[in-house]
């Protein structure tokens, strides 16, 4: 879990999130269920708190691995959507060697013959990372390009390689 506060809670899902300062904890709610909230701070300097509970975005279709959304074997492609409600998966990778991300979406790209490529997110209005891979499972993937810095990620593909 990406924050301390939250470290022994069980993760079960994405579907609710709660929030206090820049720490959340997303929750998949179920109806019916009562649920008790703790906070926990540190008896060293106590302090006045909020957090807010609400239900969060749905994650996008293509937030797992497994669903990725696939571009097809054409020479250019063109992506739009948004990242609100995206999650990261048990064994992702460090995408572009960002240890902060938060979440992450993927698309599947097979190069139709041997040509260099690009691959630009710098249009985004956030921080985007790009990593481009290879490989069919999510825990072995072996990256081969990424950006790691606002921009684009370049690298030559080969005919058929996804």
């Amino acid at each position: 879990m990406p924050n301390d506060h939250f470290a022994d809670a069980t993760d079960l899902g994405e579907d609710a999130a709660i929030t206090s300062g820049e720490r959340t904890l997303r929750l998949q709610a179920v109806a019916g269920i009562v649920y008790h909230i703790a906070l926990d701070f540190d008896q060293t300097t106590p302090d006045e708190f909020q957090f807010t509970l609400q239900a969060a975005p749905a994650a996008p279709v293509n937030d797992a691995f497994a669903r990725r959304i696939d571009l097809g074997a054409v020479a250019s492609a063109e992506a739009v959507g948004s990242t609100a409600g995206a999650t990261r998966q048990f064994g992702e990778p460090s995408h572009a060697r960002d240890q902060a991300q938060t979440g992450s979406i993927w698309w599947s790209w097979t190069a139709p013959q041997d040509m260099p490529v690009e691959i630009d997110a710098g249009s985004s209005e956030f921080n985007s990372n790009v990593a481009v891979y290879t490989g069919s499972k999510l825990l072995s993937l072996d990256e081969i390009a990424s950006n790691e810095a606002r921009g684009a990620a370049f690298f030559l593909a080969s005919a058929g390689q996804t």
